[in-house]
């Protein structure tokens, strides 16, 4: 992803312009989780959903990648929620997702955390475009803040490994 650590204030990330309650985010440069000029700061407040994203391709010989990325969240009212995922577009099942949240009678803050986990690229999804979201859910009130979002890929299938085991097999 591009400017996933947000020292280009919002370049690459989109504030989708057809959600009428769509909140504006934030460059918080105040609170960040080590070195930089800012974090990406969302605020939701009743009516307002916090929500921005970047598209990405999904290139044909990278099936899996790692994903890591810091947040922080302040105040998220009962059985409310802020979420990172990866979705390709036009598959139903998301790529990866990871939900922060309260539960039931829960005010939820967290320190800054570290959180990272796999993205599983679908065979459908492959050569395909896609996107990286981050939002609050519809009716959730709070702060989040998030920083260092990296997207590395886990392993580069290449035409010569993928011919080899089948080569491999021809000497038998």
């Amino acid at each position: 992803i591009k400017n996933g650590s947000f020292e280009n204030k919002l370049t690459g990330w989109i504030v989708p312009g057809w959600i009428k309650n769509a909140a504006t985010p934030i460059l918080d440069s105040s609170d960040m989780p080590g070195p930089g000029t800012a974090s990406l700061k969302l605020v939701a407040e009743n009516g307002k959903l916090p929500i921005v994203f970047q598209n990405i391709k999904f290139p044909a010989n990278i099936k899996q990648y790692k994903i890591s990325f810091k947040a922080k969240t302040e105040k998220i009212n009962d059985w409310g929620f802020v979420i990172l995922y990866v979705s390709a577009n036009n598959v139903k099942k998301r790529c990866f997702e990871k939900i922060i949240g309260a539960g039931k009678g829960v005010k939820n803050s967290t320190p800054w955390t570290t959180y990272s986990g796999v993205i599983d690229v679908p065979a459908e999804a492959l050569g395909k475009t896609g996107k990286i979201s981050v939002q609050f859910g519809s009716k959730c009130t709070g702060t989040a803040w998030f920083d260092d979002i990296i997207v590395e890929p886990v392993k580069v299938e290449t035409s010569q490994s993928a011919s080899a085991p089948a080569a491999a097999a021809k000497k038998k």
